[in-house]
C-alpha cells in the first residue's frame, strides 16, 4: 500500500527536538533570567541567584512569597510580550510548601 507523506515547513521557531531546539532557547531566554534576577525577587543562597531555574524548554520560578512569585510571572509576561514567547497557562503549575491555602497567579492576562 503506498503512502502519501506531506512536510510542513515552519517558518518561526525550531523543530521540535531539534539538535539546535535546547542550545537556541537558552540563548533566546538568556536575558529573561537576567531580568528575574535584576527583578528583587526570588531565591537567594548567599550572593548565588536561584530563582530561576531552566532546564530544556522549563522555567522553573522560586520565591519565599506569594507577591514576590507573582511578580517574577510578571517579567515573565512581560518578556514574554516583548520577544512574542507564550507561556502556556495550562502547563504551568505551582506547589506551596508552607500554608495550605489555595493561591491563584496571573499568567499573560488570563
Amino acid at each position: 500500500m503506498a503512502r502519501l507523506a506531506i512536510g510542513l515547513m515552519s517558518l518561526v521557531g525550531v523543530r521540535q527536538g531539534g539538535v539546535l531546539s535546547p542550545y537556541l532557547f537558552s540563548v533566546y531566554i538568556d536575558d529573561l533570567i537576567k531580568e528575574l534576577r535584576q527583578s528583587g525577587h526570588g531565591i537567594y543562597l548567599g550572593r548565588v541567584f536561584v530563582g530561576c531555574v531552566v532546564y530544556a524548554d522549563d522555567i522553573v520560578l522560586l520565591s519565599a512569597s506569594y507577591n514576590g512569585l507573582q511578580k517574577m510571572v510578571n517579567v515573565c509576561s512581560s518578556y514574554g510580550m516583548r520577544f512574542d514567547i507564550r507561556f502556556n497557562p495550562s502547563k504551568s503549575q505551582t506547589a506551596v510548601f508552607w500554608k495550605a491555602r489555595f493561591i491563584t497567579f496571573s499568567l499573560n492576562a488570563e
